[in-house]
């Protein structure tokens, strides 16, 4: 038998194995969806069409006909972040908001969170309208003299959104009333001077450099009280977000969590996983780690109690991992900036099976397509994801950078092993003889 008949024996192996996932499981409520992808760029001046203004960004809402290619007459409807939303938030807040970064929606689909890194403001969006209906600010923090949302993410129950307050290093939480459009910060917990319950200082030589990227659930539970509070230093809280304030009741360090990380993913047995990447530049690859679901109490000072488990580590001098999508309960799809690709892991092998490469190659040169977040449509047909542009507001200078801005459209192949680019919708915002357009936040309303 020849070295190369054993090596696709191997491979074929591994593709059998894998491809034995469950599949994925249509969400039959909804018949369609549609795209809202977020530019963070500012916007262009109305009075002066060769410069930007400081502030605006857009989201283009692309219907599933337009984001698939089928609709090439329409164009997506455009809600410029330096109208509307601009006077609204400076009418609530007396400032205006910056940098627009990522979008999420509540589960009964109604409103849209949007998140403004550079300044810490807070709006929400009524789907059916497309209206801004509330604009919050995030305090600043004293210690650091600064506020910057990255993430704002409502919970399962749809009482509350938490708040990853990046730079003013604290997680919020705002009370949510969707029927009358009213939002209220009602609590905070600042991270960098709080003390845990073993004592040790929140911010420290555990826990160096406590930027908050994300805060979010740990169970999917109309019950559920707990959330992990992530930090780009390594290390990270379990809170539970219900009492008012809201309390740290265990605390990891870096040594045993190191990277930060958006997302919980339901495991076997009363357990989720998550993915920590290492977002710094340049950005050196992830770590998968397994936690308990439950078992957190406030009574137990120690530290990295319940023991989590890393269960795989992938490094590499080039990789810049932002969004991953679980395909199945065997299968997640990784998307890699640095490649850019999607990289394909099983997590009961708890390795990377595929690759999947996303540049243009039917061109000379290649055209660069950096995938930055992605979402499965509810028929679970197609990953949906969002392509950076030439010119980046905020990423790794060295990765984050695509040539071709827009929305991009994948078919899943074979239960999720693999899967091929279907359409990419360019969208484009040049201002003298530049490309600014940035998309970066993306996220699918199911209908």
């Amino acid at each position: 038998m020849t070295k190369i008949t054993t090596l696709l024996l191997a491979l074929a192996a591994t593709f059998a194995t894998a491809s034995a996932a469950s599949h994925c499981v249509p969400e039959t409520q909804y018949k369609n969806w549609e795209v809202w992808a977020m530019d963070q760029s500012p916007s262009v001046d109305p009075t002066n069409s060769s410069q930007q203004l400081e502030y605006g960004g857009g989201i283009y809402v692309l219907s599933s006909e337009q984001a698939l290619g089928k609709d090439k007459k329409t164009k997506p409807f455009f809600i410029d972040l330096a109208n509307e939303t601009t006077t609204l938030c400076q009418k609530s807040t007396g400032s205006t908001p910056v940098v627009p970064h990522l979008i999420w929606f509540n589960r009964d689909q109604t409103h849209a969170s949007i998140s403004f890194l550079g300044t810490g403001h807070v709006v929400i969006f009524e789907a059916k309208t497309r209206k801004p209906v509330s604009c919050l600010l995030m305090p600043i923090n004293p210690a650091t003299n600064q506020s910057g949302v990255h993430a704002v993410i409502p919970t399962y129950d749809e009482k509350y959104y938490l708040v990853a307050n990046s730079f003013g290093k604290a997680a919020h939480k705002i009370s949510t009333d969707f029927k009358n459009n009213k939002f209220e910060l009602v609590d905070t917990l600042d991270v960098v001077n709080c003390k845990t319950i073993s004592g040790l200082p929140c911010e420290g030589p555990a826990r160096p450099n406590n930027i908050v990227p994300c805060v979010f659930e740990l169970n999917q539970t109309e019950t559920n009280n707990l959330a992990f509070v992530s930090l780009v230093g390594g290390g990270g809280f379990v809170i539970d977000f219900r009492k008012t304030p809201m309390e740290i009741v265990s605390e990891y360090d870096q040594t045993h969590y190191y990277g930060a990380t958006c997302w919980a993913l339901p495991y076997s047995g009363n357990s989720f996983i998550n993915m920590a990447f290492r977002p710094y530049i340049p950005s050196t690859g992830f770590s998968w780690y397994k936690f308990n679901a439950t078992g957190y109490l406030n009574e137990d000072p120690s530290v990295n109690m319940p023991e989590i488990t890393k269960v795989m580590d992938f490094t590499s001098n080039a990789s810049d991992i932002h969004a991953i999508t679980q395909i199945n309960d065997r299968l997640v799809w990784v998307a890699d900036r640095a490649i850019p690709s999607i990289k394909v892991v099983d997590v009961l092998q708890w390795k990377i099976v595929n690759e999947i490469f996303l540049n243009d190659t039917s061109v000379s040169p290649p055209v660069r397509r950096t995938a930055d977040w992605t979402e499965i449509t509810p028929d679970c047909k197609h990953i949906v994801g969002s392509l950076r542009g030439p010119i980046t507001v905020k990423g790794d200078p060295m990765f984050t950078p695509g040539g071709l801005p827009g929305v991009m459209v994948l078919d899943i192949e074979r239960n999720g092993l693999t899967g091929k680019v279907n359409h990419v919708y360019p969208l484009h915002k040049e201002i003298a003889g530049l490309d600014y357009m940035d998309v970066h936040g993306l996220i699918l309303r199911k209908f």
